[in-house]
């Protein structure tokens, strides 16, 4: 898959370091950790921001590179849990971006803030980061599809749905196959379709996780299901969504 390529092309890469700039290896290192971040291995991607993140600190007009340091660590902090580091990180870079009128980068950062109160459940927070995005940013996918979440988690269901469908049309355009499954899902479980929808939906979305090793999506979206099942009984089924939940939540851990 693409990501694998991506793999390749870093290992290649890290053999001629030495005869790099400064200002190079710093950007390979950035350059990396967002790799790592988007593979779902935030661990590695702290390793490699902070390598980044310490050099472009020594070196002149060097605050965008920095900022986006802070961005990617504080994405990772995120997925590891630490809420309280990943949003000290994330204030940082804001008053920075302020004072250059950075605005698309500003907003970048806002967008991670409001994944973060996401996580943590603060709907309304979230709602207010993501807002302030969509506002400039109308195409911005991942924001919308985090104001759909969040305003389905409050129940304001009809405001969800316009978020969802008009995500769904951008993702489309782009031909972005993860989000489509994100949308999908998210709409499936929002608008409460039949069990048997839902887990075609889910199923569909899980396939295309696996294939692309974001097995934290396999995990979370199985576990979903499986407390869906639950719910209504369906003992066996629970059991066999918990069971894939586990093992890919498993295979995830081995490559944070």
């Amino acid at each position: 898959n693409k990501f694998e390529k991506a793999d390749d092309y870093f290992e290649k890469a890290k053999s001629s370091l030495a005869s790099l700039s400064t200002v190079e290896q710093a950007d390979f290192y950035y350059r990396y950790a967002v790799y790592h971040f988007q593979m779902q291995q935030p661990s590695q991607a702290i390793i490699y921001a902070t390598k980044a993140l310490e050099i472009f600190q020594t070196l002149n007009e060097c605050e965008r590179n920095i900022t986006s340091c802070l961005s990617v660590l504080g994405g990772s902090y995120v997925a590891v849990g630490h809420y309280e580091k990943a949003e000290e990180l994330y204030y940082t870079a804001i008053d920075m971006l302020q004072k250059n009128n950075e605005e698309s980068l500003l907003l970048h950062v806002r967008n991670n803030l409001g994944t973060l109160y996401a996580n943590k459940n603060l709907s309304e927070q979230a709602i207010r980061q993501l807002s302030e995005v969509i506002e400039k940013m109308p195409k911005h996918y991942k924001a919308l599809f985090l104001l759909a979440q969040e305003n389905g988690k409050l129940g304001n269901i009809e405001l969800a749905n316009k978020y969802i469908q008009t995500g769904k049309e951008i993702v489309l355009q782009l031909n972005n196959e993860e989000y489509k499954h994100h949308f999908n899902i998210l709409e499936a479980i929002i608008n409460k379709f039949e069990l048997e929808q839902l887990d075609r939906v889910i199923q569909e979305g899980i396939d295309y996780f696996n294939e692309e090793s974001l097995f934290s999506y396999t995990s979370d979206y199985c576990e979903k299901i499986a407390t869906l099942y639950h719910e209504k009984e369906f003992f066996e089924k629970a059991s066999e969504y918990f069971y894939n939940s586990i093992e890919a939540k498993k295979k995830n851990e081995r490559r944070l």
